[in-house]
């Protein structure tokens, strides 16, 4: 069984399932689509914290959660709720990446396969995502990336029951699928974040996404009643 947020999200883990892949397999190919169909709840850019039950009843974590940049003030830094000045070093793909290198068994390629036809060919917008998007469609106007990607051409956010096609996206995941966790955190894909994030006044340089590591969890266990 797959359970994600999103109908297609859970279609692309069980995907995973019937190529003969484990729960690792799904679990991390439902969460690369999910990043694409629910992009208001979860994304590359986001944090992930993953408890896996290992075939012999043993437990492992890893945390990928999201780590302020080195050079990160709190005390100096803007007062600000949204925006480059608080965005972090995701953590999202490296602990993706961390858990299918260790605890998966299907090729990369193949773990992509479908958040990528997603993100190319599109989907169809759910009512939800839809009035998320609507609520905060004038933060979404401010900034040239969020405006192209996620406003019509007549600044509107997409209603429920549109097509919605993201090709940037689709090609960010295709570099994922050649690069592997190295693209997103020192190759091509690091050098366009951190330069695009210093331009507007944001804090995550090359230097602080090379040096991030998902890390192992401690895994708390206790007795409930």
């Amino acid at each position: 069984m797959v359970a994600a947020a999103h109908p297609l999200a859970a279609r692309a883990g069980a995907e995973m399932l019937e190529l003969g892949g484990n729960a690792v397999d799904a679990a991390v190919a439902a969460a690369f689509a999910l990043a694409v169909v629910e992009p208001t709840m979860s994304g590359l850019g986001g944090r992930t914290q993953i408890l896996i039950r290992l075939e012999d009843g043993t437990h492992v974590g890893i945390d990928g959660t999201t780590q302020a940049p080195a050079d990160y003030d709190p005390d100096t830094a803007p007062a600000a709720d949204y925006g480059y000045g608080v965005v972090g070093v995701p953590g999202t793909p490296a602990a993706l990446f961390k858990a299918h290198a260790e605890y998966g068994t299907l090729p990369r390629s193949t773990i992509l396969a479908e958040a990528i036809r997603l993100a190319e060919d599109g989907y169809v917008v759910l009512p939800a995502e839809a009035a998320r998007r609507g609520a905060v469609a004038d933060q979404l106007a401010e900034f040239e990336g969020s405006r192209t990607a996620f406003l019509d051409s007549d600044g509107a956010p997409h209603q429920a029951g549109a097509l919605f096609r993201q090709p940037e996206l689709a090609r960010t995941l295709r570099t994922l699928e050649e690069g592997g966790v190295e693209a997103f955190y020192q190759g091509s894909l690091a050098r366009t974040m951190a330069a695009d994030i210093q331009a507007h006044g944001g804090h995550v340089t090359r230097e602080s996404l090379a040096s991030y590591q998902a890390l192992e969890s401690r895994v708390v266990t206790g007795d409930y009643r």
